[in-house]
């Protein structure tokens, strides 16, 4: 698959935080729900972790994965341009140009997702761009930010707006808050390349 410039969406970032990169609506509010809806065809996978001394509840997620497939290769294609132009512009990291199965997750409440790095060993150690897709509107949920952790009292929340993508290197430390009323649905992937050196 070949990478293309994106440049018919706007992209932002937040001045105060320079390292996450915001696609306003890569996907419309219908795309958003027929990606939503491939879960109804997919296996179901809970996503329960812990971690640290207390060994307390850190990820608590509902999990599908989407796989590269006719019905939803617009989905891998228009992510991967968009991409090829975020990290051609802002990151210029070394990547492999191609993309793996998509986990689409859900949120509902009490569910979150505590602070954590996507940059790990073994095929981890790959990682090198983080991307996460708001698929449902704002007003479904509350709680469910996604948050960059900046220092012990403050954290930046990413802009989530419904088609919004997120792109952020690997090691930034993040989260998800613990959703308080209704239901999110995100879309996330990492785009690997040659390990950091």
């Amino acid at each position: 698959m070949n990478w293309e410039v994106y440049s018919d969406k706007l992209v932002t970032y937040d001045p105060r935080s320079p390292d996450f990169i915001t696609v306003n609506t890569l996907f419309t509010k219908g795309e958003c729900e027929v990606i939503r809806g491939l879960h109804t065809t997919l296996p179901f996978k809970k996503s329960q972790l812990s971690w640290g001394l207390n060994k307390d509840q850190k990820r608590d997620t509902d999990l599908y994965w989407i796989q590269s497939t006719e019905d939803s290769l617009w989905i891998f294609e228009r992510v991967l341009n968009a991409i090829a132009h975020i990290n051609r512009t802002h990151f210029n990291y070394i990547l492999d140009g191609r993309i793996s199965a998509f986990q689409l997750g859900r949120y509902s409440r009490n569910q979150g997702y505590d602070w954590h790095l996507d940059l790990g060993p073994n095929q981890a150690s790959r990682r090198k761009l983080s991307l996460s897709i708001e698929l449902s509107p704002e007003s479904d949920y509350e709680g469910g930010e996604l948050q960059f952790f900046r220092n012990g009292i403050q954290a930046i929340r990413s802009r989530q707006s419904l088609g919004n993508m997120t792109v952020f290197p690997s090691w930034m430390l993040h989260q998800v808050t613990k959703i308080t009323r209704g239901e999110r649905w995100s879309l996330v992937n990492w785009i690997e390349g040659p390990p950091f050196k």
